[in-house]
C-alpha cells in the first residue's frame, strides 16, 4: 500500500468519525441526553435513507422488518417520554 492510499483512507476514516463526533456531542448537549436518546434508534434509518439519496442504493424487502422494528422503538419511546412529561 502506498503513502497515498494510507493516507487517504487515514484521513477519509478519522475525519469523518470526528466530524461526527462533534456533532452528536454539540447535539446531545443542545437538547439534552434524555431527548436525544430517543433519537439512537433512528439511526438504521437515516443510514437507509441516506444510502438511498446518496449512493443511489436500492434496497431488498428484508430491510423492511428492520425500519419496521426502529420506527416502533422510536415512537414507543417517544408516547413514553410524552406521558412521563405531562
Amino acid at each position: 500500500m502506498s503513502t497515498t492510499t494510507a493516507a487517504t483512507l487515514a484521513y477519509y476514516g478519522v475525519f469523518p468519525s470526528v466530524v461526527a463526533f462533534v456533532c452528536y456531542n454539540r447535539g446531545v448537549s443542545s437538547v439534552g441526553p434524555t431527548r436525544a436518546g430517543i433519537f439512537v434508534h433512528l439511526v438504521p434509518v437515516f443510514g437507509i435513507i441516506l444510502s438511498t439519496l446518496v449512493l443511489t442504493n436500492l434496497h431488498e424487502p428484508s430491510t423492511l422488518p428492520g425500519w419496521r422494528s426502529s420506527l416502533r422503538r422510536h415512537l414507543s419511546d417517544d408516547a413514553r417520554a410524552r406521558r412521563k412529561a405531562g
